[in-house]
């Protein structure tokens, strides 16, 4: 299969940001993480983040704790 280079980088974008969700989420379904990263892909402004960035500023609203209990 001939690919060109942009693809490929593109393939290594996603492989890196699935591998970061992967450490939030350890368990969950790998094409899960890989279509989570492609949709990231897809978002011109965090498409030009490294990778790994894209993803921890993604996933920065989910490890937020609230600032109030819960009772």
């Amino acid at each position: 299969m001939d690919r060109s280079a942009s693809e490929l980088l593109d393939a290594e974008w996603v492989a890196r940001c699935a591998r970061r969700l992967r450490r939030h989420w350890p368990h969950a379904d790998v094409a899960s993480l890989e279509e989570a990263a492609t949709e990231l892909w897809r978002i011109d402004w965090l498409r030009e983040m490294v990778a790994e960035d894209a993803a921890e500023l993604w996933l920065q609203p989910l490890c937020r704790r609230p600032s109030g209990n819960i009772v």
